[in-house]
């Protein structure tokens, strides 16, 4: 096995979360009486956390104060209907046992927040990941390499390992996944399935590309 840190995003990697961010969203925008948006449009606005999600979802001109009202309304109906309509992506959770079987560390890192990323573990994934890295007051949201950083510091230590000893790979669907992977200079992986598609993620620079999740295996080794 080339790797034995395999890090992954969720929304679009490892959990289908599109109808449930849209779905928060809306309401909270159908409450304030202004226009809501489409599955598709949500679609390129998620990625860069949730403040920024708020942010392109308001109307065009909203104030920061308004947007950070808005941010906290979302979360508040956002952890409560997280999992409505989320699911896991077909051979994400086979994949993930694998992994582990092998011995590969198993680590998500997301721009949820972190008892949002921990809930849905739990529901989706139990026990199959070692370390979960959302978003806190003291971590830069991706695509800053903090988290990526932070669980290969945490894998180093519990293993025993030097820094030139962890092998790590970004697994993830997005543009900002690519550029996540880069910032924190270890190898990407991107998914076809996600959010963005092959296509995209091509012309925003990746090279390698997992057409279903079997395939981030062979991919590793």
């Amino acid at each position: 096995m080339k790797y034995n840190l395999a890090i992954f995003d969720m929304d679009g990697t490892i959990l289908s979360t599109l109808d449930d961010l849209c779905d928060s969203t809306n309401v909270i925008l159908k409450r304030h009486g202004w226009p809501l948006h489409t599955v598709e449009e949500i679609r390129f606005m998620v990625g860069n956390g949730l403040k920024k999600l708020m942010e392109r979802a308001c109307p065009a001109g909203t104030d920061d104060a308004t947007v950070s009202k808005i941010l906290a309304e979302f979360i508040e109906y956002y952890n409560v209907h997280c999992a409505d309509k989320t699911r896991p992506y077909d051979g994400i959770p086979e994949l993930l046992r694998e992994l582990r079987q092998k011995g590969v560390t198993v680590a998500v890192n997301t721009n949820k927040i972190q008892s949002a990323a921990e809930e849905l573990c739990d529901l989706y994934f139990k026990d199959l990941f070692d370390i979960i890295c959302g978003n806190t007051p003291d971590l830069p949201v991706k695509p800053a390499p903090n988290g990526v950083h932070k669980i290969m510091k945490n894998f180093a230590e519990e293993r025993g390992l030097q820094a030139d000893e962890v092998h790590a790979v970004y697994i993830g669907d997005s543009d900002v996944d690519y550029m996540t992977g880069k910032n924190s200079g270890i190898d990407f992986i991107g998914c076809d399935w996600g959010f963005r598609g092959e296509a995209f993620l091509r012309e925003k620079g990746a090279t390698v590309i997992a057409k279903k999740p079997a395939d981030v295996l062979k991919l590793m080794m």
